[in-house]
């Protein structure tokens, strides 16, 4: 049996990446380095070792560069032509396989915001926001989550940062976001 065959080097250390990532035991993990023999994939062991180093999941798994490019590519299209589900489960396949890539975390954003789940855009833009700092898209997102969500005091916090970065901001954005802070200085009756 092929999870015999591989050798202890190769089997991912107790309690590796793919055992907490999925809520996996060592049973399931045998499982998975068969099929990973089976089809003749990149040595399990050395995958889970691979992660457990902190290799991105797309380097580990030997991805090219131009095939995450392409999946982005096919979830921004598929987004654009009203597919909302099936580019948000390509948006999320993104986030991790490159979850280093603030454009991924704002596809997944997005897509949870057209939605209406809040709190898994919010997720989403404060990722993509610690991943750009300087970046004011997800912020103004961020901005209009907690308007949405009604938590006004949060949303004034915020919004000096979006202004900083106003430039950065399509002309439709721009304008909303001066709509948010005419609507914050009324309730605070400035």
């Amino acid at each position: 049996m092929a999870t015999e065959a591989a050798s202890d080097a190769d089997r991912p250390a107790e309690g590796g990446v793919l055992q907490r990532l999925f809520g996996l035991g060592p049973e399931d993990i045998g499982v998975l380095q068969a099929l990973f023999d089976t089809l003749g994939g990149r040595a399990f062991g050395g995958l889970a070792q691979a992660l457990d180093a902190g290799t991105p999941p797309a380097d580990a798994l030997g991805l090219s560069p131009q095939l995450i490019e392409n999946l982005y590519a096919r979830a921004f299209a598929l987004f654009d032509a009203g597919h909302v589900d099936r580019s948000e489960a390509l948006f999320r396949t993104l986030c991790t396989l490159d979850g280093k890539r603030a454009d991924h975390w704002m596809g997944l954003g997005i897509c949870a915001r057209v939605r209406e789940d809040f709190n898994g855009a919010m997720v989403a833009f404060s990722t993509a926001s610690s991943l750009r700092e300087d970046w004011a898209v997800p912020l103004f997102h961020l901005l209009e989550a907690h308007m949405r969500r009604g938590e006004f005091q949060a949303a004034a916090a915020l919004l000096p940062r979006v202004e900083a970065g106003i430039e950065q901001l399509t002309p439709p954005i721009q304008d909303e976001t001066a709509r948010f802070k005419r609507a914050l200085e009324v309730r605070r009756g400035a």
